[in-house]
């Protein structure tokens, strides 16, 4: 976001739509858009009848100079300060048109220019520029008349972001946004604070509800979803702002976390009876792909990969633990002579190693990803036709342990290497297609697109 005073500042050429308050010499606003040629613009103005002709010439000598711009001009209330409501809807009202209008733009594209001295348009645009994240010039309009009645002086400037909890509740909106749930809860929490509006405080919950469940903290997740669920006046003003199927997604995500918690951080149940238990990784599975998928779109590519790997282990421990094989206590003549031979054979040949030497690296009690997918594939698996022979299953195991390598390049485990954005990504395709849905017939999609555990979208202003 853009914000400057500097009388000789030139518009960016990336912008393609402009909100502006058209002060009463517009010669001021001209000057600052210069040569820039919108293809969409909206002009506030206060309808002085004694700037009319003034105002009305500049307007056509716009319009004839930007002749392929949609051009709008909106009439400020009386008292701008008592439809702040009505003004701040208005202008996001225009971003959501400019974004409709203009093919293939986004609201970096889009400037606010407002002057100093009308400070309830200032509020109302520094507002919406916050939440979506607009490119914002305020400039003092020198020509205008300072004496100005007390209300529109700068002392309603605290008042008016108060009772909408800013600067919090925009910030808080754009981090919801992006998906950065931990930031925007903490920030709604202060808008909540600041304001007292009911709103806030049950998107602050539900954001730590979505930050815990991406951090794998499923009980802190159904804490705070509970505590959401039982404020009757938080879940009123929720379904307010993010539509009617609110209800129903809110029971399935709590359904799902029921079921995580179920099963994990508990010492309740036994590793094997745990990774046995299908439903109990299918959550764990969509929760972990979820929480990657989200770190690799902030660019977080280490954790990213370090969740894919242990999606590939515990697939690998779940199809072992449902022939009874325990991966944290692994005895290898539990095996019969035929599965035996035949997977220290196979993990001779893929390791390059003498078969004296791979039988000794299977001894151990408690075996990794690539062990336990070879006992599998060698010992267990037998759904012809997905893997013909010894050779398509060798292919398929030298292509896993390539993967496998990423997570060990990782500053965070054993490499000096680090892992790019683009082997992440290519990870992530690996783990989707050729381990889940091929080996347990989930279709795994990114947490946004996930019916149980997808953010909720604002569909109303708060």
């Amino acid at each position: 976001m853009l914000v400057s005073g500097n009388p000789g500042i030139s518009i960016d050429p990336t912008v393609l739509g402009i909100v502006a308050y058209l002060p009463p010499d517009p010669k001021t606003l001209m000057n600052k858009i210069g040569d820039a040629h919108p293809r969409f613009i909206c002009f506030l103005y206060e309808d002085d009848g004694s700037r009319r002709a003034e105002r009305n010439r500049f307007l056509a000598k716009f319009t004839e100079s930007n002749l392929e711009a949609y051009i709008e001009t909106v009439p400020l209330p009386p008292d701008p300060v008592e439809s702040f409501e009505w003004l701040y809807n208005k202008i996001s009202w225009e971003v959501d048109y400019f974004l409709q209008s203009v093919s293939g733009s986004s609201t970096s594209n889009m400037l606010f220019i407002v002057s100093g001295i009308h400070v309830p348009v200032v509020v109302a645009l520094y507002t919406v520029a916050m939440e979506r994240n607009t490119k914002f010039l305020y400039f003092n309009d020198v020509t205008q008349n300072l004496e100005k009645p007390k209300s529109t002086s700068l002392s309603i400037l605290p008042s008016l972001f108060k009772s909408r909890g800013e600067p919090y509740r925009s910030s808080a909106i754009r981090k919801y946004s992006e998906e950065y749930f931990g930031s925007a809860s903490y920030d709604f929490d202060l808008a909540w604070q600041v304001s007292g509006d009911k709103s806030l405080q049950a998107m602050s919950l539900l954001s730590s509800c979505y930050d815990n469940l991406d951090r794998l903290a499923y009980s802190s997740a159904l804490e705070k979803l509970e505590k959401l669920m039982q404020d009757e006046n938080c879940m009123t003003r929720l379904i307010d702002i993010t539509g009617s199927g609110t209800s129903e997604h809110v029971k399935r995500l709590h359904f799902f976390l029921k079921t995580a918690c179920s099963h994990f951080g508990s010492s309740k149940r036994k590793e094997l009876e745990v990774l046995a238990d299908r439903n109990a990784v299918n959550v764990f599975i969509r929760s972990l792909y979820s929480s990657a998928m989200r770190r690799l779109a902030h660019s977080e590519t280490e954790q990213s990969a370090l969740l894919l790997y242990r999606i590939i282990e515990v697939t690998a421990q779940h199809l072992l633990a449902t022939h009874g094989i325990d991966t944290f206590n692994f005895d290898i003549n539990l095996l019969d002579e035929s599965k035996r031979r035949k997977v220290i054979e196979n993990y001779s040949m893929l390791l390059r190693k003498k078969v004296e030497e791979a039988s000794a690296s299977l001894t151990k009690t408690r075996i990794g990803a690539l062990d336990s997918w070879v006992i599998y594939l060698f010992g267990f698996y037998n759904k012809e036709p997905l893997f013909l022979n010894d050779e398509s299953r060798l292919k398929y195991l030298g292509r896993l342990r390539g993967m496998i390598e990423l997570r060990n390049r990782c500053f965070l485990e054993h490499g000096i290497d680090g892992v790019d954005k683009k082997a992440s990504s290519e990870f992530a395709e690996f783990v989707r297609n050729a381990v889940v849905k091929q080996f347990m017939g989930i279709d795994l999609k990114k947490g946004q697109e996930d019916p149980d555990i997808a953010p909720l979208r604002l569909s109303s202003s708060i």
